[in-house]
């Protein structure tokens, strides 16, 4: 595709693995076998090394595609994403990847 950088390309395989961290992450929450429930998203232990910039793009991919219920909450300094709980398409996602590896495009 002529509109992809190489930047973006680069980018995908670390964002589809972002997603995938906040998906199963929520889907553990819901199914109350998370081992870290009340933490956000920008502290979770496999996403410590991302900028929250990074994670902040993939919460509003997961909002926009309907696969989390969520949020940005923003004021004049800043913009701060949250997510309530996965939607019935984004635990179908979470269910179906447990039989293969799943990609979230």
């Amino acid at each position: 595709d002529d509109l992809v950088t190489g930047v973006q390309t680069c980018a995908l395989p670390i964002y589809n693995e972002i997603r995938k961290i906040i998906l199963n992450e929520f889907y553990k929450r819901a199914q109350g076998t998370s081992k870290n429930p009340k933490i956000h998203m920008y502290n979770f232990p496999e996403l410590k090394e991302i900028e929250n910039e990074v994670i902040f793009d993939n919460v509003k991919y997961l909002i926009n595609e309907n696969l989390v219920r969520g949020g940005i909450d923003e004021d004049q300094n800043q913009s701060f994403p949250w997510i309530s709980k996965l939607t019935k398409t984004g635990t179908k996602l979470v269910e179906d990847g447990k039989n293969r590896q799943f990609s979230i495009k």
